[in-house]
């Protein structure tokens, strides 16, 4: 029995992956499946339940058991016709819901309209905002990375998440007093794994370099209280983006959305988001193109009411499946 219905699991997974953007047939099919391996498990089991009655007569026979006089057999409590009726009411019943079903599920399509967003890279088995972790996340399929960026004093723009090197170097070194000798030669992956130990931090230039024309970007802002010191950061950042001609493949998610609209006059059409660590119960009062949500507070109300204010959504904050599954079947643009 096992070995029989081994066989229907690489042909559920066959026909799922034949008609997977056809819900009504793959149904159908799947259920047929079903109803095949029911019927072989009943066939099997009642040829083995009459070869079992056989053996069972036979000893009686041996051991002079049995009776030439059977007992009378009972009268049913339902009489054949009722039974025969009840019979066909079942099957026609069934044959509405899957004719039904088949209707309605075949309406459906499955548009795969959602953006996978990695976040520094393929970070849970690389050191984060790498190379080897942006080269990862590229051979895993990502359509977007992001990364985090920060200018050194007033040199380059570097990708790299914290103000100093403290958690990932064990180092206090600030990042803003960082020299050249220190960027090239302060290890930010061993604290990962010792294989990392030759990762250093990448140049802005460097990971657009890496997207090249394939992929998108998204860069995280760093919070920069000061509004002139801000002001230089971004200006520093529209010259660069500018120069690298990918405007229309990044985005661009402020620590704050009172930082959104300093990035907006100075380049209007792109596309400027934020990171919402808040529930949203209303309308975005920012002009924003995007925001970033936590997956377990999108709902379908939420997503929609931002949908219709013209603003993209993207789930954050989980790596559950089930939870992923959700958010995307309720409309989420993406997950990060």
């Amino acid at each position: 029995v096992a070995l029989l219905n081994a066989g229907w699991f690489p042909l559920a997974m066959k026909a799922s992956e034949l008609l997977g953007a056809r819900l009504g047939l793959l149904s159908l099919v799947l259920s047929v499946l079903v109803l095949f391996a029911i019927a072989i498990a009943v066939l099997i089991g009642f040829i083995s339940l009459t070869f079992l009655t056989l053996i069972h007569v036979r000893l009686f026979r041996r051991a002079e058991l049995d009776s030439d006089d059977p007992p009378e057999s009972p009268d049913p409590i339902v009489s054949l016709p009722v039974r025969r009726a009840l019979v066909a009411i079942v099957i026609l019943t069934g044959l509405l819901i899957t004719g039904l079903s088949y209707r309605w599920l075949d309406q459906l399509r499955i548009v795969d309209h959602a953006q996978v967003i990695a976040h520094r890279g393929a970070s849970d088995e690389y050191p984060e905002n790498t190379v080897v972790a942006i080269t990862f996340a590229f051979e895993r399929g990502t359509d977007i990375i992001a990364v985090d960026v920060r200018q050194r004093g007033d040199h380059e723009i570097l990708v790299f998440a914290d103000e100093d090197f403290t958690r990932v170097a064990n180092n206090p070194l600030k990042l803003i007093d960082a020299t050249d000798d220190d960027i090239a030669n302060i290890d930010i992956g061993s604290w990962k794994h010792p294989r990392y130990e030759e990762e250093r931090v990448p140049t802005l230039d460097q990971v657009i370099g890496l997207c090249g024309d394939r992929f998108g970007l998204m860069l995280h802002l760093p919070d920069i209280a000061d509004e002139k010191k801000r002001e230089a950061f971004f200006t520093k950042l529209v010259e660069q983006i500018d120069t690298a001609s990918i405007a229309t493949r990044t985005r661009f998610v402020c620590a704050r959305p009172e930082h959104v609209p300093m990035l907006r006059q100075l380049r209007p059409g792109w596309k400027t988001g934020f990171w919402s660590r808040e529930e949203i119960d209303g309308p975005i009062g920012t002009p924003v193109s995007f925001v970033i949500v936590p997956a377990v507070s999108l709902k379908t109300d939420l997503i929609n009411n931002i949908h219709s204010q013209g603003i993209e959504v993207f789930a954050a904050d989980t790596m559950d499946p089930i939870i992923m599954s959700a958010v995307l079947s309720r409309g989420a643009d993406g997950l990060l």
